[in-house]
């Protein structure tokens, strides 16, 4: 018999990482990403989620080797002086028997001894995300890629499984108490496929990572935040097939048991087995692990924003119940950027019906404290929209804005509202044009569906490009006058060309026009003078003083 693989996270190369020095895309350990993260521009995968999973993990090892995080003094230092060089390999060998994807007592992120009754296992398409259940011809890997995958990708899949697995019926863990009739009946979703990930990215993997490195420090009042017995799943006890005692827990009014991010990062929300041939990974059993709920966790969770819950806090009896923000698909970031802003003054306010990530509160109060480099950042969401039960992957989201670190990090309410106003202008940009290609059809008496969906296209395709650059180019909160002003000119000339456009397409008879039922008559002329008259009104500046009309609420 051959003897058991060993493949160590710590040594082997499992972490697409693209280097600064070549562009190339290599192969990295968990301890060279770490220690040459200066020289990695970003990490990558094999799926777009990969990457917060990944991501999240590295973050992970920093939070168990300074516990709590970076003091806000400290902050500065570290992003200057780079890795914590021998610090973090020796803490790693700390835990050199928790690193093996294979140690026959303690593998990673996994139970040696996870089975079934009857010792079946699944195949690859309950790890790897991008092969639907059900539909194997709608997908790229056919033949071998759905028998069998490298140690290295197996180590990808099962960072992201525990991050993002579905719920759904799982495998029935012999010693689980949970399982009835063979099966593990849903207990939910893996914790962090419950947010909408925000991760603040800089122009090296060390700086992405000292980014999201919030301190527990960070409370407005003072107080540090209400982490406790915070530690990565490596420092804790290995996982048996039951759950974990004191982290499995139905109750969300008790927060002790979020403890903080390092917890939140490696929640091992599965019981996971890898099945292997010795060369090869060939299965997997996915049993229920540590059930976790995601009412009340924005003091502890640190990458997603929150909105308040009505229904939870009814539901739960109390009086403030925060739930994360998911993002939506096919909706581009910059419309919800009202979300990812920092909340601005604490004292005096009435509890906000949103707050948005830790990571972003953390940036401000480093901003207040002049400690933030001047340098452009990328905003990235990423997430998950489950279907069926949430026991399906329908879409993921991956979508990525840039902005400059002090605008970012400022907490000036005129910052935050030229922001919200410019994408409340698009939306209703959009909006004009929607009713300009409606009146175009009417006057041309054909069905308006198709004309009204093509033209909002249009107008949110030309946005999208035009407000990522617009808000990219605002260096300083200082420049928000100047930016507001910007952009209103370019919505106006935007507008002005789409409205061109329409107007060509439509036919001849729209321009003749025609009188409707009610003897009013309808044609393209009329259409264009509204539509122009709408145009001038939106962009038209408000009276000094004033804000602008009616601004949008944010409605993401």
């Amino acid at each position: 018999m051959p003897d058991t693989p060993s493949f160590d996270l710590r040594t082997e190369p499992w972490i697409p990482a693209t280097f600064i020095s070549d562009g190339q895309e290599h192969m990295v350990s968990l301890t060279d990403a770490l220690l040459n993260a200066r020289d990695i521009r970003s990490i990558g995968g094999d799926m777009p989620i990969q990457t917060p999973a990944i991501t999240r993990l590295l973050l992970s090892v920093l939070y168990g080797l300074c516990p709590g995080g970076p003091p806000l003094d400290e902050w500065r230092e570290l992003w200057d002086e780079g890795p914590f060089g021998d610090d973090i390999t020796d803490y790693l060998d700390q835990y050199a028997d928790r690193w093996d994807l294979f140690d026959e007592r303690t593998p990673f992120f996994q139970v040696a001894d996870l089975r079934t009754e009857k010792g079946t296992y699944s195949g690859l398409e309950k790890l790897i995300f991008d092969v639907p259940n059900g539909d194997p011809f709608f997908t790229t890997r056919l033949g071998e890629g759905l028998q069998r995958i490298s140690f290295a990708e197996a180590a990808r899949w099962l960072v992201t499984a525990q991050a993002f697995d579905p719920s759904g019926i799982k495998s029935g863990a012999v010693g689980d108490p949970r399982v009835k009739g063979g099966k593990g009946y849903p207990i939910g979703i893996a914790w962090t496929g419950n947010l909408g990930v925000l991760i603040c990215e800089g122009a090296n993997l060390w700086q992405t990572l000292l980014l999201n490195f919030v301190g527990s420090g960070l409370n407005p009042h003072g107080e540090p935040l209400p982490w406790s017995d915070d530690m990565p799943a490596w420092e804790r006890p290995q996982p048996t097939a039951l759950a974990t005692p004191g982290l499995d827990q139905e109750h969300p009014g008790d927060i002790r048991r979020f403890h903080g991010p390092a917890t939140l990062m490696t929640w091992q929300s599965r019981r996971i087995r890898l099945i292997h041939d010795d060369q090869w990974v060939t299965g997997v059993i996915i049993a229920n692990g540590d059930q976790l709920k995601p009412q009340m966790a924005d003091s502890h969770e640190t990458m997603t924003a929150w909105r308040e819950s009505e229904p939870q806090e009814k539901a739960l009896g109390q009086p403030l119940v925060y739930m994360p923000r998911t993002h939506t698909p096919n909706r581009a970031i910059w419309r919800g950027i009202a979300t990812f802003l920092p909340s601005g003054a604490i004292s005096g306010e009435q509890p906000a019906k949103s707050k948005p990530p830790l990571t972003v509160d953390w940036l401000n109060k480093l901003e207040l404290r002049g400690l933030l480099p001047d340098i452009q950042v990328r905003m990235h969401a990423y997430g998950v929209t489950y279907g069926s039960n949430n026991s399906v992957i329908d879409e993921v989201v991956d979508d990525a804005m840039d902005l400059h670190l002090h605008v970012l990090a400022s907490d000036s309410d005129d910052v935050k509202q030229c922001f919200v106003s410019a994408a409340g202008m698009a939306d209703k940009g959009a909006d004009i044009c929607r009713f300009l290609a409606s009146n175009l059809a009417l006057a041309a008496e054909i069905p308006p569906d198709a004309w009204r969906t093509q033209a909002t296209q249009q107008a949110y395709a030309a946005f999208d490009r035009l407000y990522r650059n617009w808000a990219a180019g605002i260096a300083s909160p200082d420049q928000i006058d100047q930016a507001r002003e910007q952009w209103r000119s370019i919505v106006r000339t935007t507008l002005n060309d789409l409205g061109d456009s329409l107007l060509a397409q439509a036919p001849p008879s729209a321009f003749i026009g025609r009188y409707d039922t009610a003897g009013t008559l309808q044609s393209a002329g009329k259409a264009d003078l509204f539509f122009r008259s709408a145009v001038n009104k939106l962009t038209a500046a408000p009276p000094i003083g004033t804000e602008q009309d009616n601004p949008p609420q944010d409605n993401a």
